[in-house]
């Protein structure tokens, strides 16, 4: 028994020694600059700058371009679209943000029931066209992008008849 005794106290008193080290390093030592402890003194060691974000040169324009809306689509038409060949850019406008007129694409044609229709027997692409047979209304989708590479798609309904 006295031999843990022994060992268990030497233990302890290893222990209380090390605790007044520790105390002494983190709360009494001062430097020139008059900084208390070890953890303050080391702080005031590390170099610390600002990184000034404004001063990139591309920031100005990151945030004029985030100001900036995505191009709009729209049906422009007062009257239903007539049977037969017309032009799209009658019925349909795109616009950028700041309201310079853009080219579109038309993707897709539905017909009333929502069933795909072949873009091949209704629209033309190099005249911009729109063929339709039959009265009803279409769902197109149109897509368009702006000198942004900003892009939006939407579906427009068109009526047509006779």
């Amino acid at each position: 028994m006295e031999k843990i005794l022994d060992e268990y106290g030497r233990f302890l008193l290893d222990l209380l020694a090390m605790g007044f080290l520790i105390a002494y390093l983190f709360g009494t030592v001062t430097d020139d600059a008059g900084h208390c402890g070890i953890l303050e003194i080391t702080g005031a060691q590390i170099a610390v700058w600002d990184t000034d974000y404004n001063a990139y040169q591309d920031y100005d324009t990151y945030e004029a371009e985030a100001q900036k809306g995505n191009p709009v689509i729209e049906y422009i038409a007062a009257e239903p679209m007539a049977l037969g060949e017309n032009r799209a850019a009658d019925y349909i406008a795109a616009s950028a943000w700041d309201g310079v007129e853009l080219p579109f694409l038309i993707i897709r044609v539905e017909d009333w029931r929502g069933a795909e229709m072949d873009l091949n027997g209704i629209y033309n692409e190099a005249g911009n066209s729109l063929n339709f047979s039959a009265p009803g209304i279409y769902k197109v989708r149109v897509v368009t992008r702006d000198a942004g590479n900003r892009k939006t798609e939407c579906d427009i309904r068109i009526p047509v008849s006779r």
